[in-house]
């Protein structure tokens, strides 16, 4: 028994570094994230003492059309590097930290761990438990960051600069400089207040399912009604706080989905949609009574609904967009330059890593006008600037096939979940709907945002449920099912 929660425990702490991806150390002029660490402990430990559960559960995948699709997207990944080689593309620094870095410890092996040890090493409902503990502290840990930006509360702030990676990298440390640190967005441990509001966006449906699952999570009433009420409030709060425009945008996506499912009667918790109308009340009224009530610090034509205004009113010219958004409109210069580059290697790619072999000269020659930040990363840097897109940045490096096979092993997983959902009850079900939500939230808006390692790890609990189908079924007995253990 303790050796389980010895187990557990190695779990736990290896989603809360893949959580803080952010925090880093710097040798030379490379910046390795501490849950590269973490991961490829995890790994060494895993073959170490459970190969045949490893070798066992990676044949099941195998035998499964999202293994096949990921292991066919891998392949196409090491293909495109090998031609690069030929082509001259290869970059063997983008190498390293893309593929290998970025790919296999952020990405790969994210997913593969859960997908594999899942519920060997821990329970469904021990998981849910460690995931809202998470999300507790994560929220609060923005808040208290938003607290000591707006009243200038030194010891905070250096807390959380020094571990959040804002840095100039030295030998064997990481020397800190503060960043334009805005005090009315929240950012918490993601460093950027639109990476923060992608994780809860892309994790709502997950959260809202733990917050409100009837299933105790903890022994004690009182901190599980008080953790799971918290957790729901602090999340709207933090939402809210990061003060992204595009936070709208993922609302009226996340509405949109809901409507769909309820139009279509597709099965799903009708909690769901109840969720999305209430965190969409609570979104608009709270942006309303922020522009009502701006305290005299805040200049309110920088408030968010403005921006959005700015972005109707000069949508219909790049060159007004650009003068007024230049935060957007370095957004649609970045994606216009990696589908440009796509469209000259639509089958390849360039090579996984090897965008910035092209990527500043495509920028030079844009028929459009590029903002500031383009142009000195094109023209100084030569490196890729600003709005992170996993979409359109897979197609200039894997090329359109590569993109679409990557695709297809996510609507594989979709496509597994529709078979064997009703095979799911009680509190598992509600798991099994909530991370397939969160997938499909996520292929929404992959065109705007990066791929966060946590999001892998919920496609590999995913994963986990649709690998683990007969054993379990087989195992449980019928009162087991019923309630949903």
């Amino acid at each position: 028994m303790n050796f389980v929660v010895k187990k557990c425990h190695l779990f736990l702490i290896l989603i809360i570094f893949l959580l803080l991806q952010e925090f880093a150390f710097g040798i030379g002029d490379f910046v390795i994230p501490y849950y590269f660490l973490a991961v490829i402990f995890f790994v060494i430990f895993c073959l170490t003492k459970y190969q045949n559960l490893i070798l066992q559960n990676f044949k099941k995948l195998y035998k499964l059309r999202v293994g096949q699709y990921l292991l066919l997207f891998i392949i196409w990944i090491l293909l495109g590097i090998l031609i690069s080689v030929f082509r001259g593309y290869f970059i063997p620094a983008s190498f390293l930290s893309n593929f290998i870095g970025n790919f296999f410890c952020s990405n790969l092996l994210p997913f593969l761990i859960p997908a594999l040890i899942i519920p060997f090493f821990i329970s469904y409902k021990k998981l849910c438990k460690y995931l809202l503990m998470i999300y507790f502290y994560v929220f609060l840990l923005g808040i208290i960051e938003y607290l000591a930006n707006t009243y200038n509360i030194t010891f905070i702030q250096n807390i959380f600069i020094t571990f959040v990676n804002r840095t100039e990298i030295k030998f064997g440390i990481s020397r800190v400089f503060v960043e334009a640190f805005n005090s009315y967005r929240i950012s918490g441990i993601f460093h950027e207040p639109g990476s923060f509001a992608a994780f809860m966006f892309i994790s709502s449906p997950l959260i809202y399912f733990l917050c409100t699952t009837k299933t105790r999570l903890f022994k004690i009433r009182f901190a599980d009604i008080f953790i799971k009420t918290s957790t729901l409030i602090l999340l709207v709060i933090c939402f809210i706080g990061t003060q992204s425009p595009i936070n709208l945008v993922f609302m009226c996506i996340f509405v949109g989905i809901t409507i769909v499912y309820k139009l279509f009667k597709v099965k799903i918790q009708y909690k769901t949609c109840i969720f999305s109308s209430i965190i969409l009340v609570f979104f608009v009224g709270f942006l309303l009574l922020v522009n009502i009530m701006s305290f005299n610090d805040i200049d309110v034509t920088e408030t968010y609904l403005s921006r959005i205004l700015t972005v109707v009113d000069s949508i219909k010219s790049i060159t007004e967009l650009t003068l007024r958004e230049p935060s957007l409109a370095t957004r649609i210069g970045n994606y216009y330059a990696q589908f440009k580059i796509g469209l000259l290697h639509p089958i390849l790619g360039v090579g996984y890593g090897n965008i910035n072999s092209l990527w500043a000269n495509i920028v030079k020659e844009l028929e459009i006008p590029i903002t500031k930040e383009l142009a000195i990363n094109a023209y100084i840097d030569g490196k890729q600037a600003g709005g992170a897109s996993f979409l359109f940045k897979l197609i200039a490096e894997t090329g359109f096939i590569g993109t679409l096979i990557f695709y297809m092993f996510l609507f594989s997983i979709l496509i597994r979940f529709n078979k064997i959902k009703m095979l799911y009850l009680g509190y598992q079900r509600g798991l099994l709907d909530a991370l397939s939500l969160s997938l499909i939230l996520y292929i929404c808006v992959s065109y705007y945002t990066f791929l966060q390692p946590i999001m892998w790890v919920y496609f590999g609990i995913l994963g986990a449920m649709l690998l683990n189908v007969p054993k379990i079924k087989m195992i449980n007995t019928k009162k087991d099912i019923i309630d949903g253990k």
